[in-house]
């Protein structure tokens, strides 16, 4: 009976840890992952325009456009004009849209929001933080492409990869310093689990 009542225990443990366990990829979401682009919903603007150049080209350039071909000549008419030049501003922001653009458009977009997000000085792109962000991105979208495509071998192996040097980097933050470490898992949603246990995925 002791024996029973053992395994019974052992095996609620062991059921218990299977139920805790971590997702590896993902992770949970935190407000950096809600801050990427959806590649099925996306916003924002290829070629890496910020807002306040979009508002730039699109609202105060079609009126310094119209001011300077008055300026040139008397017979141009604002009224006529104006609507001329918005027009071509519009034309401009549906080229430039994230709408409009490929998926690899909308992933340079989210790596650049990841370096941005995590970058510890003006221009850092390797720090362990940064790596670790932009791998984060990268996983998620072979993630996205590999539970679409079941067949495909290639990028599964490839996010296989992704997701041990993304564990090597941590590993090596962890190392070097543990404040860095815990602060940049719980930006990326991912658990110390996940980083310290052996992955298999």
């Amino acid at each position: 009976q002791v024996r029973k009542n053992n395994l019974l225990k052992q095996e609620r443990k062991r059921q218990e840890f299977e139920n805790s366990t971590p997702d590896y990829i993902i992770g949970k979401e935190t407000d950096f992952t809600r801050s990427l682009i959806k590649p099925q919903n996306p916003s924002g603007y290829q070629h890496f325009l910020n807002e306040q150049e979009a508002d730039l080209i699109f609202e105060r350039v079609p009126q310094a456009q119209v001011q300077e071909l008055m300026n040139r000549s008397s017979l141009v008419n604002e009224r006529v004009q104006l609507p001329i030049e918005r027009q071509k501003a519009e034309l401009i922001r549906r080229i430039s849209a994230l709408e409009n653009g490929n998926a690899k458009q909308v992933a340079l977009e989210n790596v650049r929001r990841a370096r941005e997000a995590f970058q510890r000085a003006e221009g850092d792109t390797g720090s362990p933080e940064v790596q670790a962000a932009v791998m984060t991105v990268r996983i998620q979208n072979l993630n996205n492409h590999v539970i679409n495509n079941k067949k495909d071998k290639h990028n599964y192996r490839r996010l296989r990869m992704l997701i041990h040097q993304r564990q090597t980097v941590l590993k090596y933050l962890k190392k070097t310093d543990p404040e860095r470490y815990h602060a940049c898992l719980d930006r990326l949603g991912l658990e110390p689990r996940a980083i310290e246990d052996e992955i298999v995925v």
